[in-house]
């Protein structure tokens, strides 16, 4: 048995696909798909999410998604140049994002600090804080 056992090919299109049922994504589903998604997600603590700029949300609206499910985003990008047919356009550019998230801690030591000495904590990782 093959992934592809039972699938029929769609000779209507010029690349021959296979049929499938799914909803494409628009500006109107996007948030409710982007939603199903993290809530199913919710118990993983961490969060990595690679994302074109070409798509929609944009980073600004991904990035208000995530929080609000009580996670720290870290963004990385980088430029990529996509070779379509050979043609390099401007449509071929485009930034791949990557959304590095995690649960927001309720550690004291990764709250934000105020203080006016220089101190360094070390990381709660490498030490349990016990009651006494």
């Amino acid at each position: 048995m093959t992934y592809w056992e039972g699938l029929t090919i769609d000779t209507e299109t010029k690349s021959k696909c296979y049929e499938i049922e799914h909803e494409t994504l628009n500006k109107n589903n996007v948030y409710d798909f982007f939603n199903s998604l993290f809530e199913k997600a919710r118990h993983y603590p961490y969060w990595i999410v690679s994302y074109r700029d070409h798509a929609y949300p944009t980073e600004k609206e991904m990035k208000d998604i995530i929080t609000s499910y009580g996670r720290t985003c870290n963004v990385v990008s980088n430029i990529y140049q996509y070779t379509i047919a050979g043609k390099r356009t401007p449509a071929s550019q485009s930034k791949e994002y990557l959304f590095v998230c995690k649960k927001k801690s309720h550690n004291f030591l990764d709250v934000p600090r105020h203080t006016s000495m220089n101190i360094v904590l070390p990381k709660p990782d490498r030490f349990k804080i016990r009651a006494r």
